[in-house]
């Protein structure tokens, strides 16, 4: 972080180029930007507070999506303590109120609910995926270009699972032979990010131990049984720091697996009961609280680290969520209401290059007029309007 400047620089660079023009963007963060918000770190306290609550709050919060499966009870209670630490021990921590409970995060979404169930999601949305793309020479261009765009899923209160899957096959040109099999179910509010409708048929399908078959040559779907004794090829991404003990993990518990490393991917072949197995493993050893992410600055006080600004301009918004991605933890007071919304669109313009300093200067002279209190500590900086 002490050489900040040049990093900053080009970011800032991108953050203030106009964005495309698109009047309705959801609001929600995928890929890079949600992995940013569940490792930026906040202080969490719930003494027996509901679990459907708590994860509403985080997800609002957070601006990411975090599903809940439909079998988890809402009304369960969860008590949390957590002071300075990623959003993804709050939701490990949430998931302790669930019997054997665990938790995913994908590219679009994390989803809690048992492991089980959220480990094998990845896994059946890339199946789906790979269905349709097998089907490739033996569609239409049209029928591949619909199938596999991108639909932003949306559902009302009170809406039916079943109902939501025929109208999206339909917004896709496929159709689904035996809607039926998806048992009566009456769902609250929610949505999905961009997703083609086989991957957004997996997420809502495996809430039921379903899945789709395909018609081969055709645009049509079944819905049948998840098969957790079928063979699935799966790429895993793992850290090279976790890698020797993945590798132990896994020959422990899934000696059978075929596994085929490549730098820190690994292509395996397994059962999808075993990829349960061996991804939860990656999961507990990425999110344990002993390997929760440190401040890049833990060989050092961030009061006494020398930071370095250059930039034009950017918003307090874009500002705090770079340093955050970058594990410097910045603590917003009431960052969820809207008067804080406002404060975060505010521009902090920089007409000359900031001389490096130490944190105590660098960061009540970044947000100082902008937040009434700037407190900078050795862990954390907190910003706040009082």
């Amino acid at each position: 972080m002490t050489r900040l400047s040049t990093t900053l620089g080009l970011l800032l660079l991108a953050l203030t180029t106009p964005a495309q023009a698109q009047g309705s963007e959801p609001s929600y963060k995928t890929g890079k930007a949600l992995e940013a918000a569940l490792s930026a770190r906040i202080s969490w306290s719930s003494h027996g507070a509901e679990l459907g609550d708590q994860v509403h709050d985080l997800q609002k919060q957070a601006e990411v999506i975090i599903l809940r499966d439909r079998r988890i009870d809402p009304h369960q209670l969860a008590s949390i303590e957590a002071d300075s630490r990623p959003r993804t021990e709050i939701l490990r921590q949430l998931t302790e109120a669930i019997p054997d409970g665990g938790f995913c995060v994908t590219e679009w979404f994390a989803c809690i609910g048992t492991k089980e169930t959220v480990h094998r999601l990845p896994l059946l949305i890339v199946r789906n995926r790979n269905l349709v793309n097998s089907q490739r020479k033996k569609l239409s261009a049209e029928q591949f270009l619909k199938l596999t765009s991108n639909i932003n899923v949306h559902w009302e209160h009170l809406a039916e699972p079943r109902q939501i899957l025929l109208t999206y096959a339909n917004a896709s040109g496929a159709t689904i032979r035996n809607p039926e099999a998806v048992p009566h179910d009456i769902w609250t509010e929610g949505q999905l990010p961009g997703m083609s409708f086989p991957e957004m048929a997996a997420v809502i399908l495996n809430q039921f131990d379903l899945t789709l078959s395909m018609t081969e040559g055709t645009v049509e779907f079944s819905i049948v049984p998840v098969d957790i004794q079928q063979s699935l090829q799966h790429r895993y991404s793992v850290d090279s720091k976790f890698k020797s003990s993945v590798i132990a993990g896994w020959q422990e518990k899934v000696p059978t697996a075929a596994v085929k490393w490549t730098g820190a991917n690994a292509l395996v072949t397994a059962t999808l009961e075993q990829h349960v197995v061996l991804s939860s493993i990656v999961s507990d050893l990425m999110y344990s609280p002993s390997n929760a992410p440190t401040n890049s600055t833990s060989k050092g006080s961030l009061r006494t680290t020398r930071f370095q600004l250059s930039a034009e301009r950017a918003t307090i918004g874009e500002l705090i969520n770079y340093f955050r991605a970058n594990n410097v933890s910045i603590e917003v007071k009431d960052e969820e209401l809207p008067a804080m919304k406002a404060v975060f669109r505010e521009i902090v313009r920089l007409d000359k290059t900031m001389e490096k300093q130490a944190g105590t200067e660098f960061f009540p002279r970044l947000f100082s007029k902008h937040f009434r209190t700037v407190t900078v500590l050795d862990d954390r900086v907190i910003l706040s309007a009082e």
